[in-house]
C-alpha cells in the first residue's frame, strides 16, 4: 500500500532483544519492545507495542477505538509476524509475500 514506516532502534541487546520507535517519517512514532528469553530449555519471544494512536486522548475517549480497532489489528499483524518467524526457522528460506494473510495497515 506504499505505506512506508521508519524504524529507529533506540536499544539493541544482542540475543536478548531491542527497542525501537516506528512510524511515518515526520509523523508520530509507536514504541515496540522485542524480548528474547529462555525458560526451561525453550526460547520465547515477547513483543510489546505501545501505539501512538490516540495516546494524547483520555482513556475514556480512546478505550473503544483502541479496544475494537487498534488491538485486534495489532494482534492479527503480530500473529502473522510470529507465524513468519516460525516458518522461517523451520524452512530456512524467505517467506512468500503475504503468506500469512494481508493486513490493511502493512500489506501492498
Amino acid at each position: 500500500n506504499d505505506f512506508k514506516l521508519i524504524r529507529n532502534f533506540i536499544e539493541w541487546h544482542e540475543n536478548k532483544g531491542y527497542k525501537l520507535l516506528i512510524g511515518r517519517k515526520n509523523g508520530k512514532k509507536s514504541l515496540v519492545i522485542w524480548e528474547i528469553f529462555e525458560e526451561k530449555n525453550s526460547v520465547y519471544l515477547s513483543i510489546e507495542v505501545y501505539p501512538h494512536f490516540l495516546r494524547e486522548k483520555s482513556k475514556i475517549f480512546s478505550f473503544i477505538p483502541h479496544h475494537f480497532i487498534v488491538k485486534p489489528n495489532l494482534k492479527k499483524y503480530l500473529n502473522s509476524v510470529l507465524s513468519g518467524l516460525d516458518w522461517y526457522l523451520i524452512n530456512k528460506k524467505n517467506i512468500p509475500e503475504n503468506y500469512f494473510g494481508k493486513h490493511k495497515w502493512f500489506s501492498k
